[in-house]
């Protein structure tokens, strides 16, 4: 799994320590065979949700939010997690892969500004 938070166009790792963040500049890159990706961004291995779910929980206690008016947490920033799927069926000759790529995608709130304070 990897999460990633995009604030003021900048990227940033929501699986490393606030004080590691500074010294990782993230770019994103294209490549024509495997699509856009992150050099450098911090992939882990996980096996089961309650993994899964401790990383969304380290990176959501990271996000950049503030309070306006409409919402005391509003988040102000886009985050991307992202998981890749790899299940083997069968034995010898018969085995088999699936692979997936999966990513859920938070975008910022959009309050209006004349509306919040």
């Amino acid at each position: 799994v990897s999460y990633l938070e995009i604030y003021n166009e900048n990227l940033r790792d929501l699986l490393v320590p606030l004080d590691d963040r500074a010294k990782n500049q993230l770019t994103v890159h294209y490549h024509p065979k495997i699509g856009t990706y992150v050099p450098g961004l911090t992939e882990c291995l996980v096996t089961k949700y309650s993994e899964v779910n401790r990383m969304i929980d380290y990176g959501q206690k990271t996000r950049s939010v503030a309070a306006t008016s409409m919402n005391a947490t509003s988040s102000r920033s886009h985050c991307i997690f992202s998981f890749h799927l790899e299940k083997e069926t069968g034995e010898g000759k018969l085995k088999q892969t699936v692979r997936a790529h999966v990513n859920l995608v938070d975008l910022a709130g959009s309050e209006r500004q004349g509306e919040t304070k």
